[in-house]
């Protein structure tokens, strides 16, 4: 399959995700027992499919993208915010701790071209490299653990990390799911 024609697919899924959405949103804001059943288990179930979605690895949809049919059901947004983040961290941690285990079962040869990049960025410029995580998770749509692997890989600190990668977290749900209460304004989402 050609490269552009992938390109094509992914947007093609991703716009027909967003229509799925929409439309069990809309549902979920008409049906009163699967309100109740979706406001019950709401923030407990958001968290578990933040784990997942922030572990990339296992599923590449972000958390947020469910936003809607959470606040569908009367959940506050902030909360479910807090919670998607919680859960993309924590899932964060899992990649952290797969690169910091990894770094033994790699041998020098097998490792990417990109890692030598990584290490000698991380190398000379230590300082900057939970800056460089912050605006990663907080700006790149893309999983947190293409950078959180290699950095955990050469030994970047956890404290070091894990603080930015929050942050960034943060960032990025707040932004995307303003995003989606705009663009799915049509119904009240309480924000």
């Amino acid at each position: 399959m050609n490269k552009k024609l992938k390109i094509v697919l992914k947007i093609l899924s991703i716009a027909l995700l967003l229509v799925a959405v929409y439309y069990l949103a809309l549902f979920v804001e008409q049906d009163a027992v699967i309100q109740k059943l979706v406001a019950d288990y709401g923030y407990v179930s958001l968290f578990f499919i933040s784990i997942l979605s922030g572990f990339n690895l296992l599923v590449p949809v972000p958390a947020i993208v469910f936003l809607p049919i959470f606040l569908s059901a009367g959940l506050n947004f902030w909360i479910c915010i807090i919670f998607i983040v919680f859960g993309m961290t924590v899932g964060d941690v899992a990649g952290y701790v797969i690169g910091r285990f990894g770094k033994d079962l790699i041998t020098e040869e097998k490792q990417p071209k990109w890692f030598l990049k990584i290490e000698k960025f991380i190398n000379k410029y230590p300082k900057m490299v939970p800056l460089v995580a912050f605006f990663y998770a907080g700006l790149v749509p893309l999983p947190n653990e293409i950078l959180v692997v290699p950095l955990a890989f050469f030994g970047v600190k956890f404290r070091y990390l894990i603080i930015s990668i929050f942050l960034g977290n943060l960032l990025f749900n707040v932004v995307s799911g303003l995003s989606f209460v705009s663009i799915f304004g049509l119904f009240k989402l309480g924000v």
